[in-house]
């Protein structure tokens, strides 16, 4: 699989597997790939080289988060996957209840993304794809999002990948780690044995900037 912008070779991988039901945190430096790499299984973009197969359609976030010049509760309903009352409670579970008749575009970035993964989560898919899902949220709205990501994944049985620059993160909602270099896997296995023993001395010299909580 690659996937080229002009001559620069932005990703170069030469299989993965991602089996149905896992939890896959991809890593990185800032252009490793990982945005690339989630846009094309989203279909968002097509590969230069190389195909993608897929028993699933996805739900994909990508690392803008898009407000629709709308109210926060006609951004949840836009799909028309939901109804008034579900969308309101899941906006009350986002704690974004009391801004529901506020148009979405005057929002806060952390209050956006909030929404953009609302109306995501009003979806239905056994494929969801999360880029840097709450790199704008504070603390406590990362463990609201967090938890709302897991139940949904629970709830939907479905396989979740996503990117992010958070170690604790990673930990939290995925079982595989898969760490990026300039647009190739450089580690790819478990949280735990990837981050105890790298296979690679990138790999090792990457994770050693890593704070985690064991």
């Amino acid at each position: 699989l690659k996937k080229r912008y002009g001559e620069k070779l932005v990703l170069d991988i030469d299989e993965l597997t991602i089996a149905h039901g896992e939890r896959v945190a991809l890593v990185g430096a800032n252009g490793s790939g990982k945005s690339t790499l989630l846009k094309l299984i989203a279909g968002v973009i097509t590969p230069s080289e190389g195909e993608i197969t897929s028993d699933f359609q996805s739900l994909y976030m990508p690392q803008s988060s898009y407000a629709f010049d709308k109210s926060v509760l006609k951004n949840i309903m836009i799909s028309g996957n939901v109804s008034t009352k579900e969308a309101h409670e899941l906006l009350c579970r986002f704690e974004l209840g009391e801004l529901e008749n506020k148009n979405a575009k005057n929002l806060s970035g952390g209050e956006k993304q909030r929404v953009a993964l609302c109306r995501l989560l009003a979806g239905h898919s056994r494929l969801i794809l999360l880029d840097e899902p709450t790199s704008e949220m504070d603390l406590h709205s990362t463990g609201i999002a967090e938890n709302a990501i897991l139940d949904y994944i629970n709830k939907e049985k479905a396989t979740l990948v996503f990117s992010t620059h958070s170690p604790v993160q990673a930990k939290r909602l995925a079982d595989r780690i898969i760490i990026l270099n300039n647009g190739r896997v450089a580690e790819d296995g478990s949280i735990n044995e990837t981050v105890n023993a790298p296979k690679t001395s990138w790999g090792e010299e990457f994770l050693s900037q890593w704070i985690i909580r064991r």
